[in-house]
């Protein structure tokens, strides 16, 4: 510890407020808030820590303290600082990015336009937000069309391209009466709010008229106006006055070390749209959410609710915020919380699959290995044992090459049971490799055991009596049960960064590892179970056994078979001796 920070530890105050941790460059790399100042600050520097914390204490070189009158008040200050230094060892959820609004300007004669910035030009008229910004000059565009409205935002002293198209009513180049202009406005304002009812029903008598009149072609033009105010209304994603049904969900789904965000907007009582958030989690992932949401509402404008999966101290949450949580018990918004769930779910599952398909990232996470290692990998294989209380013991093993998965080189092995995990690795590693060396085979260039340094010394104990030259590793797991570090032979930790391509790697080859091991112990299993019920009973053999299985399906339905249905397949006697043992 530099002696800088020592004297400054000393001195801390035990009041809230927030400390501001700063590189050798002098750049705020993290930024966090406390009840008491001393306590937490100093147990930075104190005990263990995960990787994260750990890599971040040691870029510390300085750091800086705002002492704040409440706990509440250091709330609010940590938000806008990180919103101001973005630091990097921050979970920042929420980056400068503000949706787009239209915007109703304060003129003599208003324009449409879109608008970033909710504070300026205060007197104006917002709708908004719009998640996607093509939708919002959609609307501008079409709203240009049905309505003569300005579009210059200079007044010239010539007529332009729109008022010869119709769409001005030319104010640049004669004089238009300004209240006669704001009546088209009364319509606009319905629409971006949503009613589009009076427009429709209005355009509808239009039509009906060219059509009784014949005049086909001005009716198949009021046509085109009514499938485009219909998409308006189907797709209208714009905040509106329906204050019974103005409100967000949101939930997450954690894995690997990694969350995802989901938000659900409801407007009008109709899903409008869904925003996805996902980033490597460092925290609590309840913790976590609420540090999304009040960053959300700090860049975005609140609703009237704010749903929430699960009840939290209010005093977590900004004085904004807080009035706006709510977390109901049943009813429809908690169909809207499981949606959100299963949409961050599926959201990160995405993530994780994107991330490790594409070549490129699956090049980077063979690169990242090879220098970790400081050696060259192309072939590895990874071995998972499973088993329940020693029984059905078998082991998985998975090939992957240049980053691929070769699954024609995947094995399984039936393995003794109530052996130890250290004896089951033993044997497997045994028989792997000394059936490469008598057969002649590829050796791999590197061996991943999915256990820490007990299970890698069982397996390099075996390879070196081989006298096989093979890189043994293990995957070490942090508190969360998430691969946090590389374990040698030499019980050397090497870190792996969690938001890089090396650790989705990994996740995804201890992923197929177990999955392939437990299933194979699944079928297994329920091959043993079958088997210690009917191969039991006198008179049913391996023939009679398929036979009851293809009738009644399962074990469950030849038990609640009676003896007439019994008889059907095998022999009365026989039939008996089922009853009778299903029921002793």
């Amino acid at each position: 510890m530099l002696d800088n920070i020592k004297i400054k530890l000393q001195n801390l105050p035990t009041q809230p407020g927030c400390y501001l941790m700063k590189n050798k460059n002098g750049k705020i790399i993290y930024v966090g808030k406390a009840k008491d100042l001393k306590s937490r600050v100093n147990s930075y520097f104190t005990g263990a820590h995960n990787y994260k914390v750990t890599k971040m204490v040691a870029s510390i070189h300085d750091f800086d303290y705002i002492v704040t009158k409440t706990e509440k008040d250091s709330l609010i200050l940590e938000l806008n600082l990180i919103k101001k230094h973005q630091p990097k060892f921050n979970v920042v959820f929420m980056d400068d990015k503000v949706y787009p609004y239209i915007k109703i300007t304060d003129e003599v004669y208003p324009r449409l336009v879109i608008s970033r910035n909710r504070e300026k030009d205060k007197n104006a008229k917002i709708f908004g937000p719009y998640p996607d910004s093509s939708a919002a000059h959609n609307m501008i565009r079409l709203l240009g069309r049905l309505y003569p409205t300005r579009k210059c935002k200079e007044l010239n002293k010539k007529f332009c391209l729109y008022y010869h198209m119709g769409q001005c009513l030319g104010m640049c180049g004669k004089y238009v009466d300004p209240e006669e202009y704001a009546k088209i406005f009364v319509d606009i304002e319905k629409i971006l709010k949503g009613d589009t009812r009076d427009l429709i029903k209005k355009n509808e008598a239009l039509q009906k008229e060219y059509i009784e009149n014949m005049q086909f072609e001005q009716a198949a033009s009021v046509q085109e106006i009514l499938n485009a105010v219909h998409h308006i209304s189907d797709s209208q994603q714009v905040q509106t006055n329906d204050k019974n049904a103005n409100f967000d969900v949101f939930n997450y789904y954690v894995h690997n070390g990694y969350i995802a965000i989901v938000i659900i907007e409801i407007r009008n009582g109709k899903v409008i749209n869904t925003k996805k958030h996902f980033t490597p989690l460092y925290e609590n992932p309840k913790d976590a959410l609420v540090t999304y949401v009040n960053q959300y509402y700090m860049l975005n404008p609140l609703v009237k609710e704010i749903i929430l999966p699960y009840e939290r101290d209010l005093d977590l949450y900004t004085s904004e915020v807080a009035p706006k949580v709510f977390t109901p018990q049943r009813g429809l918004k908690v169909r809207y919380i499981e949606m959100a769930e299963n949409n961050a779910k599926l959201h990160l599952k995405e993530e994780f699959k994107l991330i490790n398909t594409l070549p490129d990232k699956i090049e980077m996470a063979t690169m990242q290995l090879d220098d970790l290692l400081d050696s060259h990998i192309s072939t590895i294989e990874m071995f998972d044992i499973s088993h329940i209380s020693g029984t059905n013991t078998v082991a998985g093993m998975i090939n992957f090459n240049e980053g691929i998965p070769n699954k024609s080189e995947y094995r399984l092995f039936r393995l003794e049971d109530k052996m130890s995990d250290v004896d089951s690795m033993k044997e497997v590693v045994y028989r792997r490799y000394f059936r490469i060396l008598k057969d002649n085979l590829l050796m791999p260039d590197l061996l991943i055991v999915d256990g820490g340094i007990t299970q890698i010394n069982a397996a390099k104990s075996v390879i070196d009596s081989l006298n096989i030259d093979l890189l043994v590793v293990g995957l070490k797991k942090d508190e969360h049960h998430n691969t946090s570090a590389l374990v040698t032979s030499d019980n050397v930790e090497l870190a792996v960064d969690k938001s890089s391509e090396l650790f989705f790697f990994l996740s995804r080859m201890q992923e197929e590892v177990h999955r392939y091991a437990i299933n194979y112990h699944k079928k297994l299993r329920s091959k043993s179970q079958t088997r210690s019920i009917l191969d039991d009973i006198v008179g049913v053999g391996p023939a009679r056994k398929a036979d009851l299985l293809e009738k009644f399906g399962d074990i469950d339905g030849i038990k609640a078979a009676n003896l007439e249905e019994l008889s059907l397949v095998v022999p009365k006697a026989v039939a008996q001796n089922i009853i009778d043992t299903f029921e002793g």
